[in-house]
């Protein structure tokens, strides 16, 4: 098996995020609990524990949705010509596996941002996953021969896009 691809730290980030949410969450609940014991009531810790808990739940929900599609590795098994995709989910990994045949699809994206930041994606169609499989592109990184074997169009318009040239 043969790493072609990995987004060193993602999970570990997404983690760390997960878990900031659920102390945020926690914190929002004993606000709530607080003003509700409070013998002469407490109409700030009421709203601070709603704000808490709604930014908790938009957090986890926002953590879960932008992070879910994400590729944190990719391996190529050559010899069955299998590909595995690790994914990230809360606490947990998320293994997909295809023959690297029914892997299909491979596109190259600029995803732009704010004040001319771009964000380079590769997309892929895995089977039997419901949505589109994102691998994020740093910006410079060498395209390996074994990405550029399973995904070459998807490579040379990377390459292309930032002004590489394979020779050099």
């Amino acid at each position: 098996m043969n790493r072609i691809y990995e987004n060193k730290g993602l999970i570990r980030r997404q983690n760390i995020y997960m878990a900031v949410l659920a102390l945020v969450t926690l914190n929002g609940i004993w606000e709530i609990y607080a003003a509700f014991t409070a013998p002469e009531g407490n109409s700030s810790g009421m709203i601070f524990g709603i704000l808490f808990l709604a930014g908790g739940a938009y957090g986890f929900y926002q953590t879960f949705i932008d992070g879910r599609d994400l590729i944190a590795a990719l391996d190529h098994d050559t010899n069955a010509d299998m590909l595995t995709a690790t994914l990230w989910r809360p606490f947990q990994k998320l293994r997909l596996a295809s023959p690297r045949t029914r892997v299909r699809n491979w596109r190259f994206w600029v995803k732009t941002g704010s004040a001319s930041q771009r964000g380079y994606f590769f997309f892929a169609d895995f089977p039997d996953y419901p949505r589109k499989l994102q691998m994020e592109i740093p910006r410079g990184l060498a395209i390996g021969d074994g990405l550029r074997r399973v995904a070459p169009q998807a490579a040379e318009d990377y390459e292309a896009a930032i002004g590489a040239n394979r020779a050099g």
